[in-house]
């Protein structure tokens, strides 16, 4: 109710107007309400919100996931997972680099957002000319150096002695 005029109104979007209030409750992160809405509603599994006064969440972006109710951030998939799609609910849904290029990993890091994040650990390299997802890491060659994750053919150094 609006104590100036005395007339009754809508509840404002991310707020809660409880009966017999008339100053209206925002929503906090994590939260939110659509107008006319008596309660402040928790963001749902693979969404969140991270400002008061909202009112819908957000999905979690890809390379990313939410397991719980009512946050204010995603969580990063975890290392040697990655996820291209939105609105993930648990780290399961993130898939292992292994899954689609056997022998890779993320190198360390989480929140892959794609399979391009999967590479070939240090002291192997990538094969472009691979026939099947088998022969994508290779061993370097005898006499050579692949120094760094994710190496390619052509970044593969060879010793001249």
């Amino acid at each position: 109710m609006n104590a100036t005029t005395r007339s009754c109104e809508i509840c404002p979007s991310g707020h809660s107007c409880q009966r017999g209030t008339s100053i209206p409750s925002t929503c906090s992160k994590g939260e939110y309400a659509l107008a006319g809405s008596a309660d402040c509603q928790r963001c749902d599994l693979g969404k969140f919100n991270p400002i008061e006064k909202q009112r819908e969440c957000l999905d979690c972006l890809p390379g990313k996931y939410q397991d719980d109710k009512g946050k204010d951030s995603c969580k990063d998939c975890r290392v040697d997972t990655f996820s291209n799609k939105k609105g993930n609910v648990a780290p399961e849904k993130c898939q292992k680099c292994t899954s689609v290029r056997p022998d890779t990993n993320t190198g360390g890091k989480t929140g892959a957002l794609n399979e391009d994040a999967c590479g070939c650990a240090t002291g192997k390299y990538f094969n472009l000319f691979a026939s099947t997802k088998y022969e994508i890491c290779q061993v370097c060659l005898e006499g050579s150096i692949c120094n760094k994750f994710k190496a390619r053919y052509r970044e593969v150094k060879k010793y001249i002695l």
